[in-house]
């Protein structure tokens, strides 16, 4: 099974989405009321859920064309600029730029979990136990969704100060990380599935999965333009809708998901089943498209107590987070298929990771 990440792959796998994408465009005008522009990092996995939901046609049975565009590294620059209506990957310098007034709405989630904790071989064994962990350096790619957890865990579960009781090196990139883990430069580091043959190639072990000490560990959230968010919110609503059918499909029509995500990503079968479906082999990655507000909260408040938001007009979370368009979707598809359990299950699971939103008891109780 290929585990190692390759650029050149993952750019036929994003060219390979972008066709898809298109394929909405087939639908007569008359039955589309919407289109969104999308934008994403050409060199990560696209959403399984967007993926799956444009090979059904979900999109188009609420009215909704897409497009997909590659925007390298930088997804916030354009959608602040409101070049694109919304993106699906990334979180926390979208974060940063929404709470100092960036024009930016997050609505939905597109992936949680999916990092594991390495460190060189000879250290497994000590540092297996987290209390080992004062005064060693950890490696991290800095305001990643990776970087936030593990300094939440330190100051919060660990009660260590950081800079005083542990350390934190910034590192360009997964592969450094690795490289710095085998010649011992850091003592823990964080770890992509994708890198753990590099890790392995290089003295390195997988120590733990953030979701062991983060069980719902957030990563990339959905993002519109806000502007575009206030007045097309039924395009968004049926965006959602058909991500909602597709994850339905996702978690139980394995089988078909799959094939579809294989042809789509240019990828065997066995590598959608280890990097999107295997949680022992991609540190429990997740797609539910819920907006898990509770989850983004911790992000945001540990942002803040690290000193990453400051000044007098640092908007509070609520101000820029959306969550009734997602529960709007989920109720509109609990009417149009009220027999079916998976989509109660969904607003059982938004009741549960969306309660300490302002407000939620009077409006969604």
């Amino acid at each position: 099974m290929k585990k190692n990440f390759k650029f050149t792959v993952l750019t036929l796998i994003f060219s390979a989405f972008l066709s898809i994408s298109c394929k909405a465009k087939n639908k007569s005008s008359s039955e589309i009321k919407y289109h969104l522009n999308l934008g994403a990092i050409g060199f990560l996995t696209p959403s399984p859920n967007v993926t799956i939901a444009n090979h059904e046609k979900y999109f188009e049975k609420y009215g909704l064309t897409i497009d997909i565009q590659n925007l390298g590294d930088n997804t916030w620059d354009p959608l602040t600029l409101g070049k694109v209506d919304a993106n699906f990957q990334g979180v926390i310098q979208e974060l940063v730029l929404a709470a100092n007034n960036a024009k930016i709405t997050f609505f939905a989630g597109t992936q949680s979990g999916g990092v594991y904790i390495g460190t060189h071989k000879d250290n497994v064994e000590l540092l297996k136990d987290p209390k080992n962990w004062k005064g060693k350096t950890i490696g991290s790619l800095i305001l990643r969704t990776s970087d936030l957890a593990l300094k939440d865990i330190v100051t919060h579960q660990l009660s260590l100060e950081i800079g005083k009781d542990i350390f934190f090196k910034a590192i360009d990139d997964n592969p450094s990380i690795q490289i710095a883990i085998g010649k011992k430069a850091v003592d823990i580091g964080v770890v992509n599935p994708e890198f753990v043959s590099l890790l392995e190639a290089n003295d390195g072990v997988v120590l733990a999965k953030i979701t062991d000490y983060i069980p719902d560990n957030v990563c990339c959230r959905q993002m519109a333009y806000t502007p575009h968010f206030l007045e097309n919110r039924g395009a968004y609503v049926a965006f959602l809708k058909g991500q909602i059918l597709a994850y339905r499909d996702f978690k139980l029509d394995q089988k078909k998901s799959i094939k579809v995500l294989s042809k789509a990503f240019g990828q065997d079968e066995d590598y959608v089943i280890s990097m999107i479906y295997d949680g022992d082999q991609n540190a429990n990655r997740g797609y539910n498209p819920d907006p898990n507000y509770n989850g983004v909260l911790g992000l945001y408040n540990t942002l803040y107590e690290l000193g990453y938001l400051e000044g007098d007009d640092v908007r509070p979370l609520p101000d820029f987070y959306d969550i009734s368009v997602y529960a709007q979707a989920v109720k509109e598809i609990i009417e149009e298929y009220p027999n079916d359990n998976f989509f109660k299950g969904l607003w059982d699971y938004f009741l549960e990771h969306n309660n300490e939103y302002p407000d939620f008891e009077k409006n969604y109780l």
